[in-house]
């Protein structure tokens, strides 16, 4: 989408002004740096050793169900990929 130059807080207001439901990050402190309050993204937050998309790729159906399974309510999820393996 040509966002790579953007910043958390511009990055967070482009994806609500484009509809997007989730933020997918590995960037544990990210609740930390931006009032998430204020938009009505949900954040998921993957604790990963490597974030490349080669490597989360044959997870997506993984993450998917994860992410549906969720408690609607819950703004962050974190989710623990440190110990899977891909099939």
């Amino acid at each position: 989408m040509g966002w790579a130059e953007k910043k958390n807080g511009d990055l967070i207001r482009s994806m609500v002004q484009e509809g997007f439901e989730y933020l997918l990050t590995a960037d544990k402190n990210l609740q930390n740096q931006q009032n998430l309050e204020n938009y009505p993204i949900k954040l998921i937050v993957l604790r990963i050793f490597d974030n490349r998309f080669k490597t989360l790729t044959p997870f997506v159906d993984f993450l998917r169900q994860r992410i549906q399974q969720a408690d609607s309510t819950i703004r962050i999820l974190e989710i623990d990929m440190r110990n899977l393996e891909a099939k």
